[in-house]
Protein backbone atom coordinates (compact mmCIF):
# COMPACT_ATOMS: atom_id res chain seq x y z
CA UNK A 1 0.00 0.00 0.00
CA UNK A 2 1.18 3.70 -0.96
CA UNK A 3 0.22 6.22 1.48
CA UNK A 4 1.19 10.11 1.06
CA UNK A 5 4.36 11.77 2.66
CA UNK A 6 3.84 12.47 6.27
CA UNK A 7 0.89 10.15 6.64
CA UNK A 8 3.41 7.24 8.42
CA UNK A 9 3.01 6.92 11.91
CA UNK A 10 5.55 6.89 14.33
CA UNK A 11 5.44 4.86 17.75
CA UNK A 12 8.02 4.97 20.29
CA UNK A 13 8.25 2.36 22.98
CA UNK A 14 11.41 3.15 25.72
CA UNK A 15 11.33 -0.02 27.29
CA UNK A 16 14.49 1.82 29.53
CA UNK A 17 15.52 4.53 31.33
CA UNK A 18 17.27 6.36 28.33
CA UNK A 19 17.36 10.54 28.72
CA UNK A 20 18.43 10.92 25.27
CA UNK A 21 14.70 9.87 23.72
CA UNK A 22 13.15 12.67 22.55
CA UNK A 23 10.20 11.72 20.77
CA UNK A 24 9.34 14.37 18.89
CA UNK A 25 12.85 14.72 17.55
CA UNK A 26 12.72 11.13 16.60
CA UNK A 27 9.43 11.41 14.71
CA UNK A 28 11.17 14.17 13.02
CA UNK A 29 14.15 12.66 12.17
CA UNK A 30 12.40 9.23 10.51
CA UNK A 31 9.70 11.88 8.46
CA UNK A 32 12.85 13.39 7.31
CA UNK A 33 14.57 9.99 6.32
CA UNK A 34 11.03 8.71 4.34
CA UNK A 35 10.74 11.83 2.61
CA UNK A 36 14.17 12.31 1.05
CA UNK A 37 14.21 8.86 0.55
CA UNK A 38 10.58 8.70 -1.09
CA UNK A 39 9.80 5.58 0.87
CA UNK A 40 6.28 6.06 1.36
CA UNK A 41 4.75 2.13 2.03
CA UNK A 42 5.23 2.12 5.55
CA UNK A 43 2.32 3.18 7.72
CA UNK A 44 3.47 2.72 10.59
CA UNK A 45 7.02 2.73 12.23
CA UNK A 46 7.53 1.36 16.08
CA UNK A 47 10.78 2.42 17.71
CA UNK A 48 11.85 0.54 20.53
CA UNK A 49 14.51 0.93 22.89
CA UNK A 50 15.02 -1.85 25.17
CA UNK A 51 18.31 -3.38 26.77
CA UNK A 52 21.00 -5.45 25.69
CA UNK A 53 19.87 -9.04 26.38
CA UNK A 54 16.21 -7.93 24.91
CA UNK A 55 18.24 -7.29 21.65
CA UNK A 56 20.41 -10.20 21.95
CA UNK A 57 17.27 -12.64 22.15
CA UNK A 58 15.97 -10.76 19.08
CA UNK A 59 19.28 -11.71 17.44
CA UNK A 60 19.19 -15.59 18.22
CA UNK A 61 15.65 -16.06 17.34
CA UNK A 62 15.34 -14.17 14.17
CA UNK A 63 19.64 -14.16 13.11
CA UNK A 64 20.40 -17.07 14.77
CA UNK A 65 23.33 -15.04 16.22
CA UNK A 66 23.79 -15.35 20.09
CA UNK A 67 24.94 -12.38 20.44
CA UNK A 68 24.07 -8.78 21.18
CA UNK A 69 23.84 -6.13 18.60
CA UNK A 70 22.99 -2.40 18.72
CA UNK A 71 20.58 -1.98 16.43
CA UNK A 72 17.83 -4.89 14.99
CA UNK A 73 14.62 -3.84 12.42
CA UNK A 74 12.23 -5.71 10.55
CA UNK A 75 10.36 -4.61 7.67
CA UNK A 76 6.91 -6.27 8.30
CA UNK A 77 5.46 -5.03 5.00
CA UNK A 78 3.32 -1.87 5.69
CA UNK A 79 4.65 -2.01 9.36
CA UNK A 80 8.61 -1.18 10.31
CA UNK A 81 10.50 -2.42 13.74
CA UNK A 82 13.62 -1.04 14.71
CA UNK A 83 14.80 -2.09 18.27
CA UNK A 84 17.58 -0.28 19.67
CA UNK A 85 20.17 -1.12 22.56
CA UNK A 86 19.96 0.99 25.08
CA UNK A 87 23.35 -0.23 26.30
CA UNK A 88 25.09 1.06 22.98
CA UNK A 89 23.72 4.58 23.55
CA UNK A 90 26.18 6.66 25.34
CA UNK A 91 25.62 10.22 23.70
CA UNK A 92 22.20 11.41 22.27
CA UNK A 93 23.39 11.07 18.59
CA UNK A 94 24.17 7.07 19.25
CA UNK A 95 20.22 6.74 19.17
CA UNK A 96 19.74 8.64 16.47
CA UNK A 97 22.47 7.52 14.75
CA UNK A 98 21.49 3.57 15.36
CA UNK A 99 17.52 4.41 14.60
CA UNK A 100 18.23 5.82 10.83
CA UNK A 101 20.38 3.37 10.46
CA UNK A 102 17.66 0.61 11.25
CA UNK A 103 15.06 2.73 8.92
CA UNK A 104 17.76 2.52 6.81
CA UNK A 105 17.54 -1.47 6.74
CA UNK A 106 13.95 -1.27 6.36
CA UNK A 107 14.49 0.45 3.61
CA UNK A 108 16.51 -1.57 1.73
CA UNK A 109 19.88 -0.75 2.58
CA UNK A 110 22.72 -3.64 3.96
CA UNK A 111 26.39 -3.19 5.27
CA UNK A 112 27.32 -6.81 3.00
CA UNK A 113 30.25 -4.93 1.54
CA UNK A 114 32.83 -2.32 3.22
CA UNK A 115 31.91 0.04 0.60
CA UNK A 116 28.26 -0.93 1.13
CA UNK A 117 28.95 -0.06 4.87
CA UNK A 118 31.00 3.00 3.94
CA UNK A 119 27.96 4.50 2.15
CA UNK A 120 25.20 3.38 4.62
CA UNK A 121 27.29 5.18 7.50
CA UNK A 122 27.63 8.15 5.71
CA UNK A 123 23.93 8.38 4.72
CA UNK A 124 23.14 7.62 8.75
CA UNK A 125 25.54 10.60 9.71
CA UNK A 126 23.83 13.11 7.24
CA UNK A 127 20.62 12.27 8.10
CA UNK A 128 21.08 13.37 12.14
CA UNK A 129 23.57 15.77 11.48
CA UNK A 130 21.52 18.58 10.77
CA UNK A 131 19.40 17.38 14.37
CA UNK A 132 22.75 18.03 15.82
CA UNK A 133 24.12 20.98 14.39
CA UNK A 134 22.70 23.37 17.06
Amino acid sequence: MKTESGKTRIKIYNLTDNKFCDESRLKKIVMDVLKKERFYSLTLINVIIANASYLKELNKKFFKRNKTTNVISFNLGDTGEIYISNDEVDIAEDLYYYMVHGLLHILGYDHKTKKAESFMDAKCRRYIKKFFSD
